[in-house]
């Protein structure tokens, strides 16, 4: 029985090559793969999740939600489908489609589209930025959270977000981590400082104002208006810390 069924296994994946090569030389848009959870839409793609054009609503999501905004965002999913129907390797339209079932509350769908969008698109980072925030908002997987904004700075080290909102991870959701929030700030900065990293600085600045680290805040203030001098919040945050270490000397 044993051998018969390694036959068997032997003759379903020689099946399935032979069903890709057909599918390549008749110009077939997709064939199941051999464990029926993806599907290729056209060859030299990877496997795209198997219902991706299913849209699994959560009416506890949509609670509220009225029929103008379901109407809106169905003929956009619809639209999305449509699109990658004929363009599979449509990064856009996946990631429109991604976006339409996070709404929606397909969170499992959004995930599984938005990892094929990072195997479609390797190099880009908006996938991962939005992996992280549905492991961080639904999941509460702070890890993979961490993990997820991590290579979104590693793809495009230059969107400023991906910092602050892992900084924001580190310093809410992992105890004993505060001290890594402040520097990645620091780092988005270093990356970033003639491109917007200077506003990482104020949010710096303004944590450890909260945690009664005047010194410190001032540092970053100071680092601050290095660059932005005039920027009135950030000056009046820096006279009233000023004001407060002075009165604490006397």
């Amino acid at each position: 029985m044993l051998i018969s069924m390694t036959k068997l296994k032997v003759l379903l994946v020689t099946l399935v090559v032979t069903i890709a090569g057909l599918g390549g030389f008749f110009g077939l848009r997709w064939y199941k793969d051999y464990f029926g959870t993806t599907v290729i839409l056209k060859p030299g793609l990877p496997p795209a999740p198997k219902d991706y054009a299913a849209l699994h609503k959560d009416e506890v999501a949509l609670k509220g939600v009225t029929e103008e905004f379901k109407v809106k965002y169905q003929k956009s999913f619809d639209e999305a489908v449509q699109k990658i129907t004929e363009h599979p390797d449509s990064f856009l339209a996946w990631m429109d489609l991604a976006f339409v079932k996070n709404v929606f509350g397909d969170y499992e769908g959004a995930r599984d589209i938005w990892i094929y969008a990072g195997e479609l698109s390797p190099s880009q980072a908006r996938s991962h930025q939005n992996l992280a925030f549905l492991y961080f908002d639904h999941y509460k997987d702070y890890k993979k959270a961490e993990l997820e904004y991590l290579t979104a700075i590693e793809k495009e080290p230059a969107i400023i977000s991906s910092y602050e909102d892992l900084a924001a991870l580190y310093r809410f959701n992992f105890e004993g981590r505060k001290g890594e929030s402040y520097q990645m700030l620091e780092q988005g900065f270093q990356k970033n400082r003639e491109s917007g990293g200077v506003e990482l600085l104020a949010q710096a600045g303004v944590w450890a104002m909260q945690d009664g680290e005047i010194d410190t805040a001032i540092a970053y203030y100071e680092e601050f208006l290095k660059i932005d001098p005039q920027d009135p919040t950030v000056l009046q945050d820096l006279a009233q810390l000023k004001a407060m270490k002075t009165k604490k000397a006397q």
